[in-house]
């Protein structure tokens, strides 16, 4: 649907062609559009230039790939929005266009090229191998060459996410989309994320059988590329605040009151004092990720007091019948990522203790 006037004049001083119009309407199934414009178009074989300005409303997401303006954007940007953007709904935007035409999209501020609109409704499929945020509402805006995305909300998995940004510096000759953001849910959407991105290749084995209850907050940094096998880059830091619980049958441990922060990235986790308690004892834990000779492994540092009977009960040894009394102990986890893959995971582990506090139940003089 067309409807409005269109105008020109010619002006023989500066052979040019005016064409001009005012509340032009224009409208399909996608959207609908409320646009001024005025080009002037020399006859010379100058580039022409354009004024316009075009408010829209209703329009559909789902077909945003028939509208990306494609002469901007690298061919890998273009398929990639094209897929990312699932489905929504524009319910008002604005373009606005004023410069010579032949030094579009002005990378020398040569004029001004600016696209704003509000999406609610939002199916964001930013990368095939990780989920997709879902029910967003999301502000977009570019101007000349520099994109940036705003998310108001969304849903992540089971999350919510607090706030997330994305940003392209610069469109033409980009192949990756920086995104920002925090999500906050329940601890099992982190499982979720070690065990069904390409994070589980190298991690997923640390959290196999593992049970977990509570809540957790997720800051995430993604480079995300545009053409398709390239390296996703991640960045990530995972908080709990005393109320989340993480529990593995097979080894019978139990972490309770979980406080503190986890680092990780697609090949490493790391942690310098998480907090918690196990066994009824409070409890520091330390994690990183260590290159060796045979390859990488990840290494669990434990400090914590114990006595005598709670090792009995949870670690049963016919050494703990001689001894009795309380003390610190450091224990040490080792997980080579090499055996991850396996149904039964190898566990390389070390007790150890000063014994202070320790008494040895025996006749005098070995007692």
């Amino acid at each position: 649907h067309v409807q409005g006037t269109l105008g020109w004049r010619y002006h023989p001083d500066s052979r040019s062609l005016q064409v001009s119009g005012n509340g032009l309407e224009i409208a399909n199934a996608d959207i609908s559009t409320h646009t001024r414009v005025a080009l002037r178009v020399p006859l010379t074989g100058a580039a022409p230039f354009i004024d316009l300005q075009t408010d829209f409303r209703d329009a559909q997401l789902g077909r945003t790939r028939h509208y990306l303006p494609v002469g901007v954007m690298p061919p890998a940007l273009s398929r990639w929005l094209g897929q990312a953007v699932v489905a929504g709904r524009v319910p008002s935007g604005s373009l606005v266009l004023r410069g010579p035409l032949g030094a579009f999209p002005f990378p020398e501020h040569e004029g001004r090229f600016e696209l704003w609109f509000g999406a609610e409704e939002l199916v964001f499929d930013y990368h095939r191998a990780w989920p997709r945020l879902e029910e967003a509402m999301a502000e977009l805006r570019i101007v000349n060459e520099q994109l940036d995305v705003r998310v108001l909300q969304a849903k992540l998995l089971e999350s919510e996410v607090v706030q997330a940004t994305a940003s392209i510096p610069v469109l033409r000759g980009a192949n990756r989309v920086q995104v920002t953001g925090e999500v906050a849910g329940p601890f099992s959407d982190g499982l979720r994320v070690l065990r069904e991105t390409p994070l589980a290749e190298k991690l997923s084995g640390l959290t196999s059988g593992l049970e977990t209850a509570g809540r957790m907050r997720v800051e995430l940094d993604l480079s995300v590329p545009f053409r398709p096998g390239a390296t996703l880059n991640v960045e990530g830091r995972a908080r709990w605040a005393g109320d989340a619980r993480v529990r593995s049958p097979r080894l019978n441990l139990t972490l309770e009151r979980l406080d503190g922060d986890l680092g990780f990235t697609e090949k490493r986790l790391y942690a310098k004092n998480v907090r918690a308690r196990l066994w009824e004892q409070p409890v520091r834990i330390g994690v990183d990720t260590l290159q060796r000779q045979g390859g990488a492994l990840t290494r669990i540092r434990a400090r914590l007091p114990l006595s005598i009977a709670t090792l009995a009960r949870t670690l049963p040894h016919p050494a703990w019948r001689s001894l009795s009394g309380k003390t610190n102990w450091q224990l040490q986890v080792d997980v080579a990522h090499a055996d991850m893959a396996q149904d039964t995971l190898p566990l390389r582990f070390a007790l150890d203790s000063d014994l202070e506090g320790i008494a040895i139940l025996a006749p005098a003089p070995l007692g």
